[in-house]
């Protein structure tokens, strides 16, 4: 049974714009100033991380139209290379990117919430220790609970229920970005001159350059997010490629507007290493009255991502079941709304676990080296499918520029991160590999279904 093709090209841009647009725009540049502390190079490194984001989309998008199905990754790798490898990728996605994604937005939320109504209760019930990790429960993980909770119940009543929220997110949130950007210039308590100067075009300047762009990858993530709910999307060759274009230039004017207003609002010195950069430019735009009403809004988008990952993470586990490389009845459409809706609450409970790990951002960034790998690996099939001749008759922009771009870029911030977090790198090859025994036990389940 198929899921049923609700998106049209709006819909489309909404769930990728949301996935792509999360809360590392407010923190990135800080971190970005203490490595490369000149603001125009930063700036630069912003419209670069779109145009690296743009050629990761079109190279998806193409694999997208070449298979229209749920599952992105999944499918492509196994289509192109193996199971095996296909099956890594959603062992990595289930074990943690999706799942610890959403749990760590749940978890900051309830901070944001303590910030804006301090005369909210936070209590804990009970933490212990197991396995070197802490384990909590309190007000936080409820918080968290309880907005998974909600997204998860829309999307059970299916994809058109899960959309109307999705979009309904979206435009506040268009709408909140942009209006933060106008009547920030509008109020003119911006200089020019807190830019500094030009760079020179030095050895130094462009590693400054690449460095920073290696940092601003991680707040165009989401651009995949598309290939996820690809095969309920109406009339894919026309709309995927659309919604790709649409949403990566909104992104990339959005994300260069509002660093541009974040570095001409105070001098770059005063932001070198801070997290909430955001409510640093608005108490000097607008006041001190404004933070509540900012970091109120940072609650919505943190809302917007936690919804459009949950819809795209409960694709994946569709796929593996599919195939009998997880539990079959996973794959089980709900008899009257058409949702995956054993895979929306088996994702709900799964993520709930990893609201009482407290230190759940190590566990995100040990894993972040191999999702750069398998990347790099999935990047590789547009090269390999136009030698072979298969998808000839799809426009891919700029190919074959576009892939190797996106490749090239992946493999420094890989070394980057190897160099820098060996430890880190080496826990990520070995929890994603822990997936290959379940592959081999799903693979001998299936094999005696079959016989």
């Amino acid at each position: 049974m198929h899921l049923k093709k609700s998106l049209g090209l709006w819909d489309s841009s909404s769930l990728m714009f949301s996935a792509m647009v999360g809360t590392g725009i407010f923190f990135s540049t800080g971190h970005i100033l203490t490595a490369s502390p000149n603001s125009w190079i930063v700036l630069l490194a912003w419209v670069f991380g779109g145009l690296i984001a743009y050629s990761g989309a079109v190279s998806y998008g193409f694999l997208a139209r070449i298979y229209p199905v749920a599952g992105g990754e999944y499918i492509y790798l196994k289509e192109a290379y193996h199971p095996s490898l296909a099956f890594i990728s959603g062992w990595t996605s289930l074990l943690i990117t999706f799942s610890a994604s959403v749990s760590v937005l749940g978890l900051a939320i309830h901070s944001y919430l303590i910030g804006i109504l301090p005369w909210i209760p936070s209590w804990e019930i009970y933490s212990f220790p197991i396995l070197g990790m802490e384990i909590h429960f309190g007000s936080p993980q409820l918080t968290g609970i309880l907005c998974i909770f909600f997204f998860s119940l829309t999307n059970h009543f299916g994809m058109v229920s899960g959309i109307r929220v999705q979009n309904f997110i979206t435009v506040i949130k268009l709408f909140g970005l942009f209006a933060f950007i106008f009547f920030g210039f509008l109020s003119w308590n911006w200089e020019i001159s807190n830019l500094g100067n030009l760079p020179d075009f030095s050895f130094d300047s462009g590693a400054s350059l690449i460095l920073a762009t290696v940092t601003v990858t991680y707040s165009y993530l989401g651009w995949n997010m598309i290939t996820y709910v690809a095969e309920e999307i109406q009339d894919p060759n026309r709309n995927i490629g659309r919604a790709i274009l649409i949403s990566c230039v909104f992104v990339t004017l959005l994300y260069f507007g509002l660093n541009f207003l974040f570095l001409t609002s105070v001098p770059a010195s005063n932001l070198v290493g801070q997290d909430e950069i955001v409510m640093i430019s608005a108490n000097s735009l607008w006041g001190a009255n404004s933070i509540p009403w900012i970091a109120g809004f940072t609650i919505w988008i943190m809302l917007g991502s936690m919804s459009a990952i949950l819809i795209g993470g409960s694709r994946i586990y569709i796929a593996m079941a599919r195939d009998g490389l997880f539990f079959r009845s996973f794959a089980d459409l709900h008899p009257k709304y058409k949702s995956p809706y054993k895979s929306i609450w088996f994702q709900f409970l799964y993520a709930c676990l990893f609201l009482t790990i407290q230190d759940i951002e190590s566990l995100l960034y040990i894993i972040t080296f191999t999702i750069i790998i398998l990347t790099v690996i999935i990047s590789t099939i547009p090269i390999y499918y136009r030698i072979r001749g298969i998808g000839r008759d799809i426009h891919l922009p700029l190919f074959p520029y576009t892939p190797i771009l996106f490749i090239i870029l992946n493999c420094i911030l890989a070394y980057e991160l190897f160099v820098t977090k060996m430890d880190s790198a080496i826990w990520g090859l070995m929890i994603t590999l822990s997936g290959i025994p379940f592959y081999l036990v799903f693979r001998y389940l299936n094999g005696k279904r079959k016989a």
